[in-house]
């Protein structure tokens, strides 16, 4: 897993390959696919900096944060057919059963009533839950008593050694935020993509600029021209405005806003 999104593989293999095949399911019209792999790309980002501390952490703490983290490496390279990676379990594992998911509707009293005892920390389905209402009203209620339910629905059996494993939507927070000055630094990667997964999902692809951070921080969408002052913010910053066809004034409020979201310091 860790050699997958090591920097060579990442620049040389699996952003190329990401980004051939983002632009090819977008000239097919398969915007679900497109959609999946352009959030696959912006992940890697974020994934790559931190999945080498994220094993090390899942095998010697079982942190929750980690097995979010190695659950979404797991589903890009999924994604890109590579070999799965298995997530370490423990020798011995939290009370737990596997079951169809067509009985849950009739054994709903019986696996809420041990998983609100604490002998049951979730339940393992080895066929999908039916939608029949009456079926997922189950499943809503064993989500609320099992106290790991939630993350082995994410992230299978490894969700029984950390019930608090955030969803990957809300593993990371903000970039800290950077501090004006007379001369800026660039602290993220930016670029121009074909919108954003929901956009692409709905047929939408205009650009749009996304913040990239080589670390534990989300990435963020901003318009185009954003990314352009980035670009060449370096120059100085008249130089900058004039590149993102900004005034004096649209300038200032774009770079206190870039500064804010941690995509710029003093140099």
């Amino acid at each position: 897993m860790i050699e997958f999104f090591s920097a060579e593989h990442l620049y040389d293999t699996l952003r190329p390959a990401l980004q051939h095949r983002l632009d090819v399911a977008i000239d097919a019209g398969h915007w679900d696919e497109a959609a999946d792999v352009l959030a696959a790309l912006i992940d890697t980002w974020p994934i790559s900096a931190t999945v080498e501390t994220a094993w090390v952490r899942w095998c010697a703490e079982r942190e929750p944060l980690a097995l979010s983290i190695l659950g979404r490496a797991r589903e890009i390279m999924a994604l890109m057919g590579a070999p799965s990676a298995d997530i370490p379990l423990a020798e011995t594992m939290p009370a737990h059963e596997t079951i169809p998911g067509e009985d849950l509707a009739a054994r709903r009293a019986e696996l809420c009533g041990k998983a609100a005892d604490g002998a049951l920390g979730a339940v393992v389905f080895s066929s999908p839950v039916p939608m029949e209402a009456e079926a997922q009203l189950a499943l809503g209620e064993l989500r609320m008593e099992a106290p790991a339910q939630a993350a082995v629905e994410a992230h299978g059996l490894a969700g029984l050694l950390a019930p608090g494993a955030p969803t990957w939507a809300h593993a990371f927070g903000p970039a800290p935020a950077g501090r004006m000055g007379d001369a800026l630094r660039l602290l993220c990667d930016v670029a121009i993509l074909p919108g954003t997964p929901d956009r692409l999902r709905g047929g939408d692809p205009s650009p749009i600029g996304w913040l990239l951070w080589s670390g534990p921080a989300a990435p963020v969408a901003v318009a185009p021209g954003a990314i352009e002052l980035l670009r060449h913010v370096h120059e100085g910053v008249d130089a900058a405005f004039a590149a993102a066809g900004f005034d004096a004034e649209q300038g200032r409020e774009a770079l206190t806003e870039l500064v804010e979201l941690g995509a710029l310091d003093c140099a």
